[in-house]
C-alpha cells in the first residue's frame, strides 16, 4: 500500500481519519493524501461581487485558507515522519464521484453519518463512496488514540468470486 486518500472537510470527524490515515502510513512508508473539495458560489451576484473581493480573488482565497488549515491540522508532532501531500480541487455536482476516481489503495474517511430526512432519501457521503469504490474504504466516525484493528467487514455481493 503507497498511497492513502483522506478527503478532509475540517470536521471532527474527517480530522480523526487524518489521524488514522497517519497512523496506518507511518510504518509502511505510504503517502497520506489530504484532498479538500471546494465548492464556489455559482451565483453571479452574492456578496462575493462586493467593494472587497472579486470572485477570482474569492476563489483564490477559499483555496489558500483550505492550504493553511491543512497545513496546520499536519503541523504536529505526532506526524512527524508521516508523508502527506496536499491536493485542493473544485467539487464537482457529485462528492462521491470526486472522491472514488482518484488513484488510491485506501481511502479514510470521517463521516458523522446522515441524519432524518436526508438518511432517508441520500445516506451520507461516506456510505455513497463505500459502496460505489472500487478500493477499499475505511470509515472513522470518532478519534482513535490507537488504531488496532479487532474486526473487518468484507462485503460483497459475490458478483465477482475470484478473490475467494
Amino acid at each position: 500500500m503507497k498511497t492513502i486518500l483522506v478527503p478532509v472537510d475540517f470536521s471532527p470527524a474527517s480530522e480523526a481519519a487524518v489521524e488514522v490515515a497517519a497512523q496506518i502510513a507511518k510504518p509502511i512508508d505510504a503517502t497520506v493524501v489530504l484532498l479538500h473539495l471546494v465548492k464556489f458560489p455559482k451565483l453571479t451576484y452574492t456578496v462575493i461581487e462586493s467593494a472587497y473581493y472579486t470572485k477570482d480573488e474569492f476563489s483564490r482565497n477559499m483555496v489558500k485558507d483550505a492550504r493553511m488549515r491543512l497545513n496546520y491540522l499536519i503541523d504536529e508532532p505526532r506526524f512527524e515522519g508521516v508523508n502527506f501531500k496536499i491536493k485542493i480541487e473544485a467539487a464537482s455536482a457529485s462528492l462521491t464521484d470526486d472522491i472514488i476516481r482518484r488513484r488510491a489503495d485506501l481511502i479514510v474517511m470521517g463521516s458523522t453519518g446522515a441524519s432524518g430526512w436526508k438518511e432517508l432519501t441520500q445516506g451520507s457521503n461516506a456510505e455513497h463512496v463505500v459502496r460505489n469504490s472500487k478500493r477499499p474504504v475505511l470509515v472513522v466516525k470518532a478519534p482513535i488514540d490507537k488504531f488496532v484493528p479487532q474486526k473487518v467487514l468484507f462485503a460483497t455481493d459475490f458478483n465477482e468470486t475470484a478473490f475467494i
